[in-house]
């Protein structure tokens, strides 16, 4: 609305911080942990523009004045939360499950064969129309236990993309910027309280520490951000990985043995120097995250991909990618999986994923979503 048409609507005295009681329903200005926002734009003697009338001025009212306000909470949509967000396909074959209330969501489509199973709860959609397949709908629908009633929980024309991938690059620049903060308190000044879930990587308020080099040592120190510089593969450690991060510009992959105990922790490739390889391939055998979600993984990767090994279970992990994301035979994310891939959502079969037991998703920041309760 051009101010030379309809003067001032909005100023900054009309726009609060503060907080939204979902019980009352009832907001108030400012509070400790803000998380609405209310707005009224006028149209009024207070901002020197009130509406002009027409045929009103017959009985000597020659303007009003016109008001409205809106208020709008912040959050995080659940599918965002705790889901698997494809910005091209999610293609799965037989023998999959899909439990507690988990999105499963194609931008582009969705394929998969039979003898998959959704929960009561759980939601399938499409952003794109006609986009499921191979077979026709009715087909999938009598060969899939539980897809008509997610399906109709979702279905086609269902807008949701995986926004977090568009901006995959610029979580891995803020996680390596890290120990540059002053404090935890002032990563949430400097970037924002979408990454209040990185304070496992805070030894108190303290900012982690730096380490570069070429290779990553036997044993990783806690609170550490870990930068590696590499023209070949970087292994994990055999020994637990706790409150660490690393990122590197080669492949991550498993220990040697395969078996990887790591919580709290995340792992990250940006730019990765090879072509046509995942950035980071993990067996998906040992210690996890946590089946309660008390501790889980991160995992970023900018322009590479992501691939969970066959026979193998994970717990609380997130994983935004801006390539694909692939699951083999019997990769598990039965408790708390998020996944937001830039392209393509590959599952093979016998591979379940779900939810947190309280229905949380796991660690790591995320955009902030508004919407509007007034």
């Amino acid at each position: 609305m051009p101010n030379s048409v309809h003067g001032t609507i909005l100023t900054t005295d009309d726009v609060d911080i503060g907080t939204w009681d979902f019980a009352t329903e009832t907001f108030t200005a400012g509070g400790a942990s803000p998380n609405a926002v209310h707005v009224t734009t006028r149209r009024d003697t207070t901002n020197s523009n009130p509406l002009a009338t027409n045929f009103l001025r017959i009985i000597g009212l020659r303007d009003l004045n016109v008001i409205a306000d809106s208020i709008a909470i912040k959050g995080i949509s659940q599918c965002h939360n705790a889901g698997l967000i494809a910005g091209r396909d999610v293609s799965q074959t037989t023998k999959n499950g899909f439990y507690e209330n988990i999105c499963v969501h194609g931008v582009e489509g969705m394929s998969l064969t039979n003898d998959n199973f959704y929960e009561l709860g759980v939601q399938t959609s499409t952003t794109c129309k006609d986009c499921v397949g191979p077979q026709d709908l009715e087909s999938i629908i009598a060969s899939n236990t539980g897809f008509a009633e997610a399906w109709d929980l979702g279905g086609e024309g269902y807008e949701l993309r995986p926004e977090n991938a568009y901006i995959a690059g610029q979580i891995i620049s803020t996680l390596k910027a890290l120990p540059d903060v002053a404090s935890y308190d002032d990563m949430l000044a400097t970037y924002g309280d979408e990454y209040a879930p990185w304070s496992y990587l805070f030894n108190g308020s303290a900012r982690p520490a730096r380490v570069t080099g070429s290779s990553l040592p036997a044993t990783l120190v806690p609170f550490t951000v870990y930068d590696i510089t590499c023209t070949g593969n970087l292994t994990l450690p055999e020994t637990p990985i706790r409150n660490v991060a690393i990122v590197s510009d080669c492949r991550i992959h498993d220990t040697p043995s395969g078996t990887l105990d790591i919580q709290d922790a995340v792992l990250a490739v940006d730019q990765l120097q090879q072509i046509n390889n995942h950035g980071i391939s993990i067996a998906a055998n040992g210690d996890i995250g946590q089946a309660d979600c008390s501790a889980g993984l991160e995992i970023y990767t900018n322009d590479t991909s992501v691939n969970f090994a066959a026979k193998g279970d994970v717990n609380n992990v997130r994983i935004v990618s801006a390539g694909d994301v692939t699951w083999a035979t019997g990769a598990n994310a039965r408790v708390g999986i998020s996944v937001e891939a830039l392209r393509d959502i590959k599952i093979t079969t016998d591979s379940d994923f779900g939810l947190c037991p309280d229905g949380s998703g796991p660690p790591g920041p995320r955009q902030f979503e508004y919407a509007l309760v007034r």
